[in-house]
């Protein structure tokens, strides 16, 4: 079982206006997050480092792997030790694309003010991108929105962390080349980019074994 890190305060590298946080992973926030396996016990640490030092630096981290592996549940721990409701956005790629096509319609906040909201918040999280529906003739689009997305995260060096069931090459081809490079920038470029990467391809159902993956 790997043990937590404990609190310590970081100093930000990056000058955006994300606040100072705090290393505050109570035991309960992993129940149910059974690290069986040496690909848990790893994602587990990729996710205390880059929670610990990445993310004030404007990093991205991809949890990447089947159904069922304990990938959203990472990402909650994530957002419950940040603590600043106000400043993260989680939302899955679904609902996120349901919302931008209904503001066409005139419901709810128009599309700018919906994409600036994920531009701008000082955590994104995107959890199951690759899921929602897309028409062959809607992927321009998608790719737009997703390249608007990273290019000003990269730019206010605010960090965002994914979680998907796709490999790296199909996920580049769902988010388009010139938002994929930007993301991979995000993550440290090539030589550094897979300490930002989790693999959890190959992992048993997490929900088969009693867990909230």
């Amino acid at each position: 079982m790997v043990t937590l890190a404990q609190p310590t305060v970081r100093t930000p590298y990056r000058t955006s206006n994300a606040p100072y946080s705090t290393v505050s992973q109570p035991s309960h926030l992993w129940l149910g997050f059974d690290p069986y396996c040496p690909a848990l016990i790893e994602a587990r640490r990729k996710v205390t480092r880059w929670y610990n030092d990445g993310l004030d630096r404007g990093e991205a981290l991809i949890l990447a792997g089947g159904y069922g592996t304990g990938k959203t549940h990472l990402a909650r721990v994530v957002v419950h030790c940040y603590g600043d409701i106000v400043g993260v956005r989680m939302v899955g790629e679904p609902d996120m694309i349901a919302h931008i096509r209904a503001s066409y319609g005139g419901d709810g906040p128009d599309e700018g003010m919906l994409i600036a909201g994920l531009r701008r918040s000082m955590l994104l999280v995107l959890d199951d991108v690759g899921t929602a529906h897309v028409r062959a003739e809607s992927q321009t689009w998608l790719e737009d929105i997703y390249w608007r997305i990273f290019d000003r995260r990269a730019e206010m060096r605010l960090p965002v962390l994914i979680t998907t069931n796709l490999e790296l090459k199909p996920l580049g081809q769902r988010l388009g080349g010139k938002a994929f490079s930007r993301l991979t920038g995000m993550m440290g470029g090539k030589e550094a980019m897979m300490e930002n990467y989790v693999d959890l391809f190959g992992v048993a159902d997490y929900r088969l074994r009693g867990g909230n993956g």
